[in-house]
């Protein structure tokens, strides 16, 4: 958001937590939208939206983290880090895991080694679908879908398809085993997301709640 452009800005997305009694704002902008702007953007947000006591938060992926600038990091309430998507359908000569507990452990420290953010501000994202690679193509599949689709699927992190092809994700052991990952070494757990949730008794937020809660007793 270029000078001439931003401060309008800034006070339409102000004006919109304030119109909708919203909490605050969440940013996740990612790639080649992270700019120069980036740092001034976030700084001017903040200012405008501190004294009103409204959350400035942001989901950031260790992958483009060196685009991130220090002045824009020190502003945010905190961080969700979206610790999936190392590989996917972008990539389909590349299949596998796109959210291994090993990456998570990384992601987290990175952020709060290299770039010293607080535990009590990161929260570890963990993904509720799955990416499908076959022969030819790759494909998503929702956590749900899984489910219905593979009579064992919830205790697992990947499983093979009636076409040769292999979904990738991860099944309750994973989630539970993340969930306590972030209950040590973050502040909590964010999850992308809950429509795609089994709503049953394979539910991975249901998971995530009872880990947090037995955690913490």
């Amino acid at each position: 958001m270029k000078d001439d452009k931003r401060p309008a800005f800034v006070d339409q997305l102000v004006q919109l937590t304030t119109d909708h009694a919203l909490d605050g704002l969440d940013i996740d902008l990612e790639n080649d939208v992270i700019d120069s702007n980036y740092g001034v953007f976030i700084r001017d947000l903040a200012t405008k939206m501190k004294p009103l006591n409204k959350l400035l938060t942001a989901a950031l992926a260790t992958w483009n983290a060196e685009k991130i600038p220090e002045v824009a990091l020190k502003e945010f309430d905190f961080i969700n880090v979206m610790s999936y998507d190392q590989t996917g359908p972008w990539r389909p000569d590349k299949p596998g895991h796109h959210s291994t507990y090993e990456k998570a452990v990384e992601d987290l420290q990175y952020w709060k080694n290299k770039r010293h953010v607080p535990a009590g501000r990161i929260n570890l994202g963990v993904p509720f679908y799955g990416y499908v690679f076959n022969s030819l193509n790759a494909t998503s599949m929702t956590y749900e879908e899984i489910v219905k689709t593979f009579r064992h699927g919830p205790k697992m992190d990947c499983r093979l398809l009636i076409d040769g092809g292999t979904v990738y994700y991860n099944g309750i052991p994973t989630i539970r085993k993340k969930t306590q990952l972030a209950l040590q070494e973050a502040g909590g757990v964010m999850l992308w997301q809950l429509l795609q949730d089994d709503p049953g008794k394979h539910s991975l937020l249901k998971v995530i709640d009872k880990t947090r809660r037995k955690g913490r007793k």
